[in-house]
């Protein structure tokens, strides 16, 4: 489903029109990983979309830091998150996060210690992988 100007895939619509409301209530584990363009503000109704989301796998979508802000605040029950080929250089709001077991950043660009500093603030953090991370 491609947003008819922008050449997006409407990933928000495409979620909203295939799952019922109870499975969007209920839906624990979504993976939207890949390298093509989802629609402008998708992450704010997909993350509003799934109230109980706790592994989410969105490597290679390129989002905001304001996306990532919006992620951060509207899914607190992640315990999995990956990510990665974003243009994120910095990890704010990620300590929002509380429940966070999980957190697999692929090719992430941060430049010094305050870059990731929220990673320290993240006390169920079990697994950190930081691939091809720089």
């Amino acid at each position: 489903m491609y947003c008819p100007i922008l050449e997006h895939f409407c990933i928000a619509q495409f979620l909203g029109d295939i799952l019922s409301e109870g499975s969007k209530r209920e839906l624990r584990v979504l993976d939207i990983s890949g390298y093509k363009s989802f629609e402008n503000k998708w992450m704010e109704v997909v993350s509003l979309m799934f109230p109980k989301l706790e592994e989410l796998n969105i490597k290679g979508r390129k989002f905001s830091e304001e996306d990532f802000a919006i992620l951060c605040n509207n899914l607190p029950n992640l315990h999995t998150l990956h990510f990665g080929h974003s243009d994120l250089e910095n990890l704010n709001g990620l300590s929002k996060l509380k429940n966070l077991k999980n957190l697999v950043i692929d090719y992430g660009v941060f430049h010094n210690k305050e870059d990731v500093e929220e990673l320290f603030n993240l006390k169920n953090l079990k697994t950190l992988s930081l691939c091809h991370s720089s």
